[in-house]
């Protein structure tokens, strides 16, 4: 597969965004207003409950204002959470949802819980026993890996994921300092793109439905003055047909929507769903974006060399974005699991396997 310049990259996903511009501004105003006039709800709804160790949250962009969130477990969908005001919170597990758990359930806990087996259930308050015995049940799992073995659906692209954005969220590990994962209301989400980068082509796709990021994420730089977006594209394997540089690409592709997404006549709205937050101002000289490839360090494949910033330009925006792409490779310990990570600033590695982001 050609290698393809990364400033090509960029300037190609422009021209896409620009031509498109009035369809794309159209649906993101339309999501922009369902999160905005329902953002108090799901802010409620986050702190209406606890979820223990790898169970956490998902909610869509899509649907804001349903009260309906998804209750994952190292990624995987295991029931539905459906909260109307902080004493009317219920949870629903489907038959496929239950299948999960009795396929990992080990004989012992079925004792401990005194629940014989799991099977699907009605919106059952959050806190009667079945939900709860529920729930303690994927507390009490240990290894996401081993669990992915069982359940073939589960996808370990998907896993490892979902372990980082918990790192990010939670510093337990403290593997990654300095950079937080952006949420929906306290949530974790998908950020949709009107744009498909994972068939590597360039001019990338243009779509009228949506694609989506891995992670999306905030990043201090060195002081709280330089605080930016990060797009990163995850790859559970270092291979050629997924390579480093392939990986940077969709990055690239994705950071440069969101430069001209908060460069158009939304983009205020937007900054302020990203920080979560009201009133907060868009950077007035310039918007930085660090586009991020993140993969195994165990494998050979094809890498980007270049590094230099890069200036998006975008026809009436009087703000200057710049991209910033960065290189980061993750080990894995006996669980298959991030345990140090080291990229484009290699010098920046320390001894316990941490990572500081720092400017290129």
């Amino acid at each position: 597969m050609d290698i393809i310049a990364n400033k090509t990259v960029v300037e190609e996903t422009s021209k896409v965004l620009v031509e498109n511009q009035a369809d794309w501004v159209r649906r993101f105003k339309r999501l922009a207003k369902g999160i905005c006039r329902n953002e108090e709800n799901y802010k409620a709804i986050s702190k209406l409950f606890h979820t223990p160790g790898s169970i956490d949250t998902f909610t869509s962009m899509s649907r804001p204002g349903t009260n309906s969130i998804d209750l994952r477990f190292a990624g995987l969908s295991i029931g539905n959470i459906v909260a109307n005001t902080k004493d009317d919170i219920t949870l629903e597990v489907s038959e496929r949802q239950a299948e999960y758990a009795r396929k990992l359930k080990p004989a012992e806990y079925a004792w401990k819980l005194k629940y014989e087996k799991f099977q699907k259930f009605p919106p059952t308050e959050w806190h009667d026993k079945l939900p709860s015995n529920y729930r303690s049940f994927y507390k009490h799992q240990e290894s996401t890996h081993a669990i992915k073995d069982t359940i073939k659906s589960l996808k370990e692209e998907v896993r490892i994921e979902h372990w980082i954005l918990k790192e990010m969220k939670s510093h337990t590990n403290h593997l990654l300092r300095n950079i937080s994962p952006i949420l929906l209301c306290g949530h974790f989400f998908k950020m949709p793109v009107p744009i498909n980068a994972s068939n590597h082509t360039i001019p990338p796709e243009y779509l009228i439905s949506y694609g989506y990021m891995d992670i999306f994420a905030s990043v201090k730089h060195g002081s709280n003055k330089d605080n930016r977006l990060a797009i990163i594209e995850l790859k559970d394997e270092n291979k050629d047909t997924e390579s480093q540089c392939l990986a940077l690409q969709q990055s690239l592709i994705y950071s440069t929507f969101i430069a001209h997404l908060l460069c158009s006549e939304i983009g205020d709205i937007w900054w302020n769903i990203f920080k979560n937050s009201k009133g907060t101002s868009i950077p007035k000289k310039e918007i930085k974006i660090d586009a991020v490839s993140l993969m195994p360090s165990d494998g050979n494949s094809c890498e980007c060399k270049d590094f230099s910033p890069i200036p998006v330009s975008i026809l009436g925006c009087d703000k200057k974005v710049t991209i910033y792409p960065y290189k980061l490779y993750y080990s894995k310990d006996s669980n298959q699991n991030p345990c140090k990570f080291k990229g484009t600033n290699d010098y920046n590695d320390s001894l316990d396997g941490s990572y500081n982001i720092v400017l290129p």
